[in-house]
């Protein structure tokens, strides 16, 4: 025979597991494409960086022709390090102006 707490026990085990795919899925589908693929990258290229950044392909490249992004050439590919870029971006960081007075 199954008692109140065993079924309150599966319902939570449903409910936790329905949850856990609904999540799942709604991230699986907002995620850009270029995100879930440079996850498991280091090396991106301006088109990545860029989908990444929120800046153009065009300023990527108008950076790194300029020598302010770091990067390296494979042939004619060039890749840009992505936790390099990371520590640019937060070298870089303005810190907060506003102080609450209260």
């Amino acid at each position: 025979m199954v008692s109140y707490r065993d079924l309150l026990a599966i319902d939570q085990q449903r409910l936790e597991e329905t949850v856990r795919r609904i999540v799942a899925e709604e991230l699986e589908s907002r995620l850009p494409r270029v995100v879930r693929r440079a996850l498991g990258k280091r090396w991106v290229t301006a088109r990545e960086l860029a989908e990444l950044t929120g800046l153009s392909e065009r300023q990527i490249r108008y950076l790194q022709s300029q020598g302010r992004l770091p990067h390296s050439k494979v042939g004619r590919r060039v890749l840009f390090d992505l936790e390099r870029i990371e520590e640019l971006i937060a070298k870089h960081e303005i810190p907060l102006a506003w102080k609450d007075d209260r």
